[in-house]
């Protein structure tokens, strides 16, 4: 049993790391029933899996350029700058719980906490997968009617303006005034 739960927990910290998430909520509940660990001693396991996930994705990645800013890195250090001191904070607070509050408690917290992350979660992935349909039918219907999406487009309501940057075409105001003071000259 070991031996499988050690490649299962290979596999999902694999996947977790891949996706920047840490799976630290289902690499404690893994270590704790495959592995048959205590749950103080899950949580320190799960840890030391994130750490050592997170330095091998960050030797992997560090000299990687950003895909569509060629001269910056893909690694965001000013994100990590802000995140980090609460990320400490909250180490500390999590390991003081753990040594001061009983395992009942703690499974409890973790499940509360896991079940409110996965709500959180897939409220947000609904609300990006309305967003990301609403822009998928639009697209279609702006390829299904050309001359329709090019009106919405070009044109301005401020001025008369072309949305395009043109700011002296034929329909504004200002061109015909120029025009005017350029023929009268």
């Amino acid at each position: 049993m070991d031996f499988i739960g050690t490649i299962i927990l290979i596999i999902i910290m694999t996947l977790a790391t891949m996706g920047g998430i840490g799976g630290g909520g289902v690499v404690v509940l893994l270590i704790r029933y495959t592995l048959f660990f205590d749950l103080k001693e899950a949580v320190a396991l799960s840890g030391f899996s994130i750490f050592t996930c997170s330095v091998a994705r960050f030797l992997l990645t560090w000299s990687k350029r950003h895909p569509e800013k060629k001269d910056c890195v893909a690694l965001d250090y000013g994100l990590a700058t802000v995140m980090m001191p609460t990320v400490l904070i909250g180490s500390f607070i999590g390991v003081f719980f753990n040594i001061m509050l009983p395992d009942i408690v703690i499974l409890i917290l973790l499940s509360l906490l896991l079940f409110y992350l996965s709500i959180q979660a897939l409220t947000n992935g609904c609300k990006t997968y309305k967003k990301e349909n609403k822009a998928r039918e639009a697209a279609q219907q702006a390829q299904a009617n050309p001359d329709l999406s090019l009106k919405k487009k070009t044109t301005n309501p401020v001025k008369g303006i072309l949305a395009t940057g043109n700011r002296y075409s034929k329909d504004s105001n200002f061109s015909k005034q120029t025009k005017s003071k350029f023929t009268e000259n």
